[in-house]
């Protein structure tokens, strides 16, 4: 992309280039992803980044570091920019639950490392767990534990679709009425796991930006018993110079398995980055190229 182009993506705040470049801004010393919703900055004050850490060595060059922005910022407003980030994150993961969100999907859209990190974070800022705050809006997520050969596995549906396919946490807990539609996706993944059944049948619901649900439909597209590589998957969605992103929309994937992201692997064939692990990645490709031979 040109910086043109990128000034373009910054206006529009364009989700689906988020992970490929940053902006800063000169006057302030502030770099942002393109999807960034604060008030947009004079052109001439922007700069482009490919790395928040080239941008924060660039602008502190400049003689803005972030410690004098964060003194300035709490002069101004009388708290730090963290503060007032954390209330703008923990405003738009309520906005997103109450919307129909489920908990997986809300803590990869809000880019959490993990939903353990997500609960933790809900918790501290508003006093009570992202289920309990679902109780209370009358939209309760369904939950259902299978043990399988990957281990044991949480799947979670709201609304009757299929909201997410992960491990479960050790100690977690399933729910005493899971619903048809979770009944349904443990037989289908008992007969998948069997090399019986190579498509999932049942209705999901996965959330994600433009660019992962691209990303997301393009890996249900790769034939059973098949494999592609990142760049080739980025190729296929028309972003060649994009296999970065594309991998962090894999490792993202809301729901293992039934969107198979365990299909991309590494330029030279290595097994690389799947949530459930290497070991579960490497067994769910042998069982699959098995069946298919069968």
């Amino acid at each position: 992309m040109n910086d043109e182009a990128k000034w373009q993506a910054v206006l529009a705040m364009d989700r689906t280039k988020d992970g490929l470049f940053v902006y800063g801004v000169k006057s302030t010393g502030i770099y942002c992803r393109p999807s960034c919703a604060s008030k947009k900055p004079k052109r001439e004050n922007v700069l482009f980044f490919n790395t928040p850490a080239s941008a924060r060595e660039a602008l502190d060059g400049l003689g803005v570091s972030r410690e004098r922005l964060s003194e300035a910022y709490c002069r101004a407003w009388g708290e730090s920019p963290k503060k007032t980030l954390e209330a703008l994150r923990f405003e738009e993961a309520k906005k997103s639950l109450a919307g129909g969100v489920s908990i997986l999907n809300a803590s990869a859209l809000l880019h959490f490392e993990s939903v353990s990190g997500f609960y933790a974070f809900f918790r501290r800022m508003g006093g009570l767990t992202p289920r309990e705050y679902l109780k209370e809006c009358g939209r309760e997520e369904q939950v259902l534990l299978l043990d399988s050969p990957l281990g044991r596995l949480r799947l979670s549906s709201m609304a009757g679709r299929v909201t997410g396919v992960r491990l479960a946490a050790a100690g977690e807990k399933g729910g005493e009425d899971p619903g048809p539609e979770l009944s349904e996706l443990k037989n289908e993944l008992l007969s998948y796991f069997k090399g019986e059944l190579r498509a999932f049948q049942v209705p999901v619901a996965a959330e994600g930006t433009p660019f992962m649900k691209k990303v997301w439909k393009a890996l249900s597209e790769i034939p059973y018993g098949q494999t592609m590589t990142y760049r080739e998957l980025a190729q296929k969605i028309g972003c060649p110079a994009s296999a970065r992103a594309v991998g962090m929309a894999c490792r993202r994937n809301p729901l293992l398995i039934v969107v198979p992201c365990h299909r991309v692997v590494g330029s030279n064939g290595s097994l690389t980055g799947y949530a459930a692990g290497v070991k579960a990645k490497a067994w769910l490709l042998k069982m699959e190229k098995r069946a298919a031979a069968n």
